[in-house]
């Protein structure tokens, strides 16, 4: 799932949120004047424009007709997701509870494959800042990618009884896909075990048509 920029929590300073919600440069101080924060706040953002500029070729993919350079854009999305990931790790090395940093670093090693170790960063973001709902969602995103699929089911029961429509809508259009794709090619999971999640999925799609936004919850 796309989400923008992240928005700056109680955990970073005021100029660090700045940062955050306008996805803007910091003018930094140079050299060893830059405080651990600035060096990860700096790094939490360049590894923010790698995943944009990875979204941009994502786009351009969809698009493109050609085989020879729909090789050459995915070989260059790796390549920007790998780059995202070494600034995460920047950041983190920096400000090792920046849990920020450690979701996005999940996100660039799912986005590159790398499911096990997507899991093991979205665990340590979600053990400094518990049922933080991007990690959440996206962790059960990359539990759908090793084909967890009970995992998926329980986050997104957790998000939508936890009062967050959005997530767990995206989280339910991410289970569709896997539904597609896994009836394409089934990758060891059975035919009844696809279809029972579609099943699931439609149930839960017309539970939250007729209860609306959802229940208002106190988990987040």
């Amino acid at each position: 799932m796309r989400i923008s920029r992240y928005l700056a929590t109680a955990l970073l300073t005021v100029s660090a949120s700045s940062v955050f919600a306008s996805g803007a440069r910091p003018m930094q101080p140079s050299g060893s004047q830059m405080s651990p924060q600035d060096v990860a706040v700096t790094s939490f953002n360049d590894g923010v424009h790698a995943r944009d500029r990875a979204w941009k070729l994502e786009k351009e993919l969809e698009t493109t007709q050609d085989p020879a350079r729909q090789d050459k854009l995915r070989q260059k999305i790796l390549k920007t997701y790998e780059a995202d990931a070494r600034s995460q790790r920047d950041a983190i090395k920096s400000k090792p509870d920046m849990f920020q940093a450690w979701t996005e670093l999940g996100y660039a090693l799912r986005k590159g494959g790398d499911y096990p170790a997507a899991l093991e960063a979205y665990d340590k973001s979600l053990s400094i800042m518990p049922n933080y709902a991007e990690a959440l969602e996206y962790r059960a995103e990359a539990y759908l990618g090793l084909n967890r699929v009970t995992e998926a089911r329980d986050t997104y029961l957790l998000l939508y009884n936890g009062g967050d429509a959005t997530r767990s809508q995206q989280l339910a259009e991410a289970m569709q896909k896997w539904v597609s794709s896994r009836r394409s090619e089934p990758a060891g999971v059975t035919p009844e075990s696809i279809d029972q999640l579609n099943t699931w999925l439609s149930q839960r799609t017309e539970i939250a048509a007729h209860s609306g936004s959802g229940k208002v919850g106190s988990w987040r």
